[in-house]
């Protein structure tokens, strides 16, 4: 029998001031140490239609994502996952949930989980006196009223009511009202000024607060990850018609792909590096360790230990349904039709195998040989969002059959060759400015054309420059890119024109950016970025997880710090330099391509191969002198086959020089990323039977190419 939510909140308050205390006793504690299995226990929260009041769209997928993540991969019981959604996520509902499910049950040693997406707010706390200004709190905004906000400070005290430390509150949301960003991108603030706040919300929090004082406790072994700081701004991102929190979705990706178990340090350090090209400095996610820090995401280990990038969700006969919730985000709207899927089991997943990639018979028309001998092998045939139909096509008999639940590994990608960037026009571009721009942009070949108001995603975006009359290129989230500035006075055809060269460096990005595999790659390989000297320093450590493990050493905030998480800053007269190590058991061949600080497109080449077990160290950028201030994006490519596309384009460039090795200028950028795409295809020689007869992809073998992406910040150096 449930208990009403004002009989259960009465009895834990009775409860706490007979106690003195938020525990109920040493036995009962001790008791719960004992047991055999702590429980698991998570309350998920989110909130797409708030009616007249505002419209997000990711929320009820963050909370689908979170469910499928504890389920899948964390082993817990659905029927321990409580998810309110929509109008159900009312304040009383939330907290009633919070109380009941959560403080009701949770014991010493279990695991708890709150996560809530939705609208952040900022609510007025009644004026003290005639002369003071009101004082400003955090609330989130249930779907009831906007002035029957849960409080985070009430959130906060209901979770030190708990007896378990490994408690986790994952908050998707921001509460200082943005106003409209430079983008399309939706902002999880309630756009409103702060209201005051329902004096009954507010009775109920003062109660309950001087009740806890009185236990002197305060979550201190907790951990809150927050998707933003609280100046910042926390967005959704749109692929297609998939929408999600874009902390979120990072966070839960991430987690699905990990392996080994990733610290949870590790993973907001990825995440962040993830989130700065696409919003600058606007959203920074934070992280409250109180005074003992978590390990490991969620105070737990994985228990489907090989890291996926899907599930299957749903099986008849030689079909499945997959849920593509391990796919890196950029991935998204390129992922293509006919890519292949290895089904694996816990046990398999270390195996190796010398297997082909599967083979046409002699009559060119069946495949029977898996791709690494012992996993099926499924092709996608149809994808909506995360959720993906396929069929196998690959198998042998005496293999088990497919389970739903069971992960899938990526085995081999698909790319469109004719991808092209998409460019966002600023919301506060006049009509004749959108025509005039829409009008030079369709004339470059490879762009698309959107608008910040409910057009797809975009790549990038052409707007004014604040307080001036010029046209700059953004990033997709609205920081002003290097270098593409333009004088006041000038014309927007002009400012196309001007900036075509900075558009084909962003295309060259993307798709360098789209060999990324770092969690599917089967080439043993490792790179890592470090400060140069007589003790190298490393900076930021990179492998293809799946065959070698290990993981980064990121620094530990001190204890009850609370750290925003920014991709590494490095002074500009620090000397870089990366190491680059063959683990495999044959020659591979690699090349530096990206990004640096001033979004000049660079390329480190190097036509001799790596031999098995050599390593060996390159100048990550020329002098220290040439090194600017911003965001630097840099790949490391390896592949057992030559670039010989690459280095035919390279042979072009007047201005580029094959022997030296070290970062130079490239001069035709987007033409060396589709020699370097083509080569990876070439490497990779995937059957024909496996294409579905199309012929305008690229496509790429897991075991062929390791692709790592490393983001950093150059500052410049005092004086």
């Amino acid at each position: 029998m449930q208990w009403e939510r004002r009989t259960f909140l009465k009895a834990l308050l009775t409860g706490i001031a007979s106690a003195g205390t938020l525990s109920v006793g040493i036995d009962r504690y001790a008791r719960a140490m004992a047991a055999p299995a702590s429980r698991k226990l998570a309350l998920l929260v989110g909130i797409n239609d708030y009616g007249s009041q505002g419209q997000l769209l990711g929320c009820v997928a963050d909370v689908e994502l979170q469910r499928e993540l504890l389920v899948r991969r964390f082993g817990f019981s659905p029927r321990d996952i409580v998810s309110l959604t929509g109008e159900a996520a009312t304040r009383e509902a939330i907290e009633t949930a919070f109380l009941e499910h959560i403080v009701g049950q949770a014991q010493a040693g279990d695991v708890a989980i709150f996560h809530f997406s939705g609208y952040g707010t900022q609510v007025k706390l009644p004026i003290a006196s005639d002369t003071s200004a009101p004082e400003l709190v955090n609330g989130f905004l249930p779907s009831d009223s906007i002035r029957n906000d849960l409080l985070e400070t009430t959130l906060l005290l209901l979770a030190r009511s708990l007896l378990t430390d490994k408690l986790t509150l994952v908050l998707d949301t921001s509460h200082q009202p943005a106003g409209q960003l430079r983008s399309n991108l939706r902002v999880r603030s309630f756009p409103t000024p702060p209201i005051s706040l329902n004096p009954e919300v507010l009775a109920q929090q003062v109660e309950l607060e001087q009740r806890l004082k009185a236990t002197n406790k305060r979550l201190a072994n907790g951990t809150i990850l927050r998707a933003t700081t609280p100046a910042g701004v926390a967005v959704e991102v749109s692929q297609g018609d998939f929408h999600a929190g874009l902390f979120t979705y990072l966070l839960t990706q991430y987690l699905w792909q990990a392996i080994p178990p990733s610290q949870i340090i590790v993973a907001l350090s990825r995440v962040a590096e993830q989130i700065a090209p696409l919003m600058g400095t606007e959203q920074q996610i934070q992280w409250d360790s109180g005074s003992k820090h978590s390990l490991f995401a969620y105070s737990l280990l994985p228990e489907a230990l090989p890291g996926a990038e899907g599930v299957i969700a749903d099986l008849q006969g030689q079909e499945a349904e997959i849920h593509l919730l391990g796919l890196p985000l950029h991935l998204l709207p390129a992922y293509g039709l006919n890519s292949c899927f290895q089904a694996v089991s816990v046990e398999s997943n270390r195996e190796k195998s010398k297997s082909q990639i599967p083979t046409a018979n002699s009559s060119g028309d069946s495949l029977t040989i898996p791709l690494f001998g012992e996993p099926p092998l499924l092709q996608i045939y149809s994808r909506q969002g995360l959720v993906a139909k396929a069929k196998l096509v690959a198998t042998r008999e005496g293999l088990p059959p497919l389970e739903v639940g069971q992960p899938v590994q990526e085995a081999i990608r698909l790319l469109p060759r004719n991808l092209g960037l998409v460019v966002g026009l600023d919301s506060q571009l006049e009509r004749i400015e959108r025509v005039d721009a829409t009008s030079a942009l369709t004339g470059i070949s490879a762009v698309a054309v959107t608008t910040t108001a409910g057009g797809q995603a975009a790549d990038c975006l052409l707007g004014k420059l604040p307080q001036a009359e010029g046209y700059g290129l953004f990033s997709a989230g609205g920081s002003l890119l290097p270098k593409t500035a333009g004088a006041v006075g000038e014309a927007i055809k002009s400012a196309v024109g001007r900036l075509t060269p900075h558009l084909e460096h962003l295309l060259a990005l993307k798709r360098w950016q789209l060999t990324g595999n770092e969690g599917s790659s089967r080439l043993g390989v490792a790179a890592v970025l470090e400060l140069a000297g007589a003790e190298p320093k490393p900076l930021l450590w990179r492998a293809s997880r799946r065959e070698i493990g290990g993981q980064a050493e990121v620094p530990v905030p001190s204890a009850g710090a609370i750290p925003s998480w920014l991709p590494p800053e490095i002074a500009s007269d620090s000397p870089l330099q990366y190491r680059l190590d063959n683990r495999s058991d044959r020659p591979v061949y690699f090349l530096l391509v990206g990004v640096d600080a001033s979004g000049q497109a660079m390329m480190l080449y190097c036509s001799q191969p790596l031999l098995p077990g050599a390593s060996l160290t390159l100048p990550a950028a020329g002098n220290p002198p040439d090194h600017q201030s911003g965001l630097v994006q840099m790949q490391a490519i390896f592949a057992p086959a030559p670039f010989s596309r690459v280095e035919e384009v390279l042979k072009g460039d007047s201005q580029f020089v094959l022997e030296r090795q070290q970062q130079q200028p490239l001069l035709q950028p987007l033409k060396c990323a589709t020699a370097l795409l083509q080569d990876l295809h070439t490497a990779s020689a995937v059957p024909s039977n496996l294409l579905g007869g199309v012929a305008d992809v690229f496509a790429l073998d897991v075991r062929q190419w390791a692709s790592f992406c490393f983001v950093y910040v150059i500052r410049r150096s005092a004086g």
